[in-house]
């Protein structure tokens, strides 16, 4: 979230915050800054409803503004460098991973989920084409896929898991 959008945030949430305390002191008889708001509700009940909504809107848009929302360290992984920190986020491992297995043949389809992050672990889901030899794929999905990790990100593999969720059946001759 960039700084505008926080400010953005943080203003909007200042306002609807105050808007609803306003609103809520106005149900309980303090009358002064939004005597025009409390004509337009029907009453009591829902000036306190309304409060409440406004207020408890409020306070998610300032927690919201004020913290981020997720971890950059959750979504990357991570690599200390002698400059600095470097974060690769887990799409970017993704694409990574993805152009390895391209160029293999008889997979068909991967799907990736992230095992772990230091050291980085995968399991990788292939759906392959009928008549491949399945020892010899996953064998070369394993070492393409750590060799890519370590020459485009520089980063050590730890585990490359392959399970193999189908094999496509052959295609049937028309007649």
């Amino acid at each position: 979230m960039s700084l505008v959008d926080r400010l953005v945030s943080l203003s909007g949430g200042l306002l609807l915050l105050a808007m609803g305390v306003l609103l809520g002191l106005g149900a309980f008889g303090v009358r002064a800054p939004l005597e025009w708001v409390l004509q337009l509700t029907y009453g009591f009940f829902d000036a306190v409803i309304i409060s409440l909504m406004l207020g408890l809107l409020g306070v998610y848009l300032i927690l919201f503004g004020w913290y981020e929302t997720r971890n950059l360290n959750d979504e990357a992984v991570v690599k200390q460098t002698d400059l600095g920190t470097v974060h690769v986020s887990f799409d970017s491992v993704r694409s990574v991973i993805k152009q390895a297995i391209e160029g293999i043949d008889g997979v068909r389809r991967v799907a990736i989920r992230f095992v772990a992050r230091d050291p980085l672990q995968v399991e990788l889901d292939l759906h392959l084409l009928p008549g491949v030899k399945i020892p010899d794929v996953t064998e070369k999905v394993q070492k393409d896929v750590g060799h890519c990790l370590r020459q485009t990100i520089g980063i050590e593999i730890g585990d490359v898991q392959v399970v193999v969720r189908s094999v496509a059946a052959p295609a049937k001759a028309k007649l």
